[in-house]
C-alpha cells in the first residue's frame, strides 16, 4: 500500500488494514511456541481513530486469540493514556526515546509525517527539545 492513494476507507491517510491483527498473530506464533500466555499492545488514547486501538478490538482479539491452542490473552494497559503520560509513568529516558521514531514515510524519521508530528508533540508535552 506504499505510495499508493489512501483506501476509501482510511481514516487516516497512512491506514494499512488488519495491522495490529497481524502483529498480534505472529506474536502469538511465537509465545505459543516459549510459552507465554499473555500479550500486550502498547496501544494509546490516540489510536482509538483506527478500529484496531479500541478497547473492543482488544476485547474480541483476546477472546479469539484465547480460544485457540495456547488460549494467550491479550491487553492494552497504556489504552486510556496519551504517549507522553506513559513516557512519565514508565520512566523511559530521554536518551533511550530519542533513538526511538514513528515515522510513517521511511526507516528514518522524515520530519513532516503524521507520525512524526505524533512524536515531535509528544516531546513538546514532555517539556523536551525534539531531537
Amino acid at each position: 500500500m506504499a505510495g499508493l492513494p489512501p483506501s476509501s476507507l482510511a481514516p487516516v491517510p497512512e491506514w494499512w488494514p488488519f495491522r495490529n491483527q497481524l502483529i498480534l498473530t505472529l506474536a502469538g506464533m511465537a509465545a505459543v511456541r516459549l510459552g507465554v500466555t499473555d500479550l500486550m499492545i502498547g496501544t494509546l488514547a490516540t489510536d482509538g481513530q483506527h478500529a484496531d486501538g479500541r478497547p473492543e478490538f482488544i476485547e474480541r482479539i483476546s477472546g479469539l486469540m484465547g480460544m485457540q491452542e495456547g488460549g494467550l490473552t491479550v491487553s492494552a494497559p497504556a489504552i486510556s493514556m496519551m504517549a507522553d503520560e506513559l513516557v512519565r509513568t514508565s520512566c523511559v529516558p530521554r536518551e533511550v526515546l530519542g533513538w526511538a521514531h514513528s515515522c510513517h514515510i521511511g526507516n528514518f524519521a522524515c520530519g513532516g509525517c503524521r507520525g512524526c508530528a505524533k512524536h515531535y508533540q509528544t516531546w513538546k508535552a514532555l517539556g523536551w527539545e525534539p531531537h
